[in-house]
């Protein structure tokens, strides 16, 4: 990778890596995860950084759900010291007690979909809290092995990069209740090329399976097992299942309207 771009992640690598599984899986940080919920828990997702997010504050359920979004717990673990000039992680102490945000009625997700009218209007919002409950952004800079488990509240992101060659290596998990987790999916999008004119083709591919170590458990990732032959043709088969559905549907909505 040629430098730091926002938000750049290797998701998932616990499925392609034994040390990232044993991150993942970590029985210090999985046992205090379950005495902050008082009965089991599941990893489901893991997030590789190289350098610092440099994302915008935000709460994690807004991107990562969950079901109830309260159920989310997250560990940021550092593979190397971090300093403030090699963008921290941000924090700020006491937003998790701040009322969410909805982005329409019953819903607080703030995914691509969302407009950019809902998401200036988030950015007012948090602003607009912070300052009614006095609430400031801390750096986290720290050692090498220190770890920061934090509540579905509480808002975080990163510090702008000062020094665009400094890594800030680091290791994030996110937890749920195990009863409240049962399997995960994820979506990829590859690029063929028909000439001139690249062609993007998408694929959800979704596990149950579980990943067992020293007690503890985390889903496998959705992708584990597949490589990029038999996922490009997944996509193709998801496409024609597509278009067959929306053929479908279009006959449906024909007969009715000739009602």
């Amino acid at each position: 990778m040629d430098g730091p771009t926002v938000g750049y992640r290797i998701a998932d690598m616990h499925g392609h890596s034994d040390l990232a599984r044993k991150l993942y899986l970590n029985p210090e940080v999985m046992r205090l995860i379950e005495l902050i919920y008082g009965e089991p828990a599941v990893a489901f997702q893991s997030l590789y950084f190289t350098y610092g997010s440099q994302q915008a504050l935000h709460r994690d359920p807004m991107f990562v759900p969950t079901d109830p979004p309260s159920h989310l717990l997250a560990s940021w673990t550092a593979l190397e010291d971090t300093s403030s000039d090699g963008g921290p992680l941000l924090y700020v102490p006491g937003s998790h007690r701040m009322p969410w945000h909805e982005t329409s009625p019953g819903n607080i997700r703030l995914g691509r979909t969302v407009d950019k009218d809902a998401r200036a209007a988030w950015r007012e919002y948090r602003k607009q809290q912070m300052k009614e409950m006095g609430l400031k952004v801390q750096e986290f800079v720290c050692e090498r092995g220190d770890v920061f488990i934090w509540h579905a509240g509480l808002l975080h992101g990163g510090k702008k990069l000062v020094d665009p060659e400094r890594t800030r290596r680091s290791f994030v998990v996110h937890y749920c209740t195990a009863r409240n987790y049962t399997s995960r999916s994820t979506s990829v999008k590859f690029i063929e090329r028909d000439g001139d004119e690249p062609q993007y083709i998408g694929m959800v591919a979704e596990t149950s399976d579980r990943l067992r170590e020293g007690g503890y458990e985390g889903v496998q990732a959705p992708l584990y097992g597949l490589d990029r032959d038999r996922a490009l043709a997944l996509a193709h088969e998801q496409r024609r299942e597509r278009h067959r559905a929306r053929g479908v549907l279009g006959q449906v909505g024909a007969a009715l309207k000739k009602r």
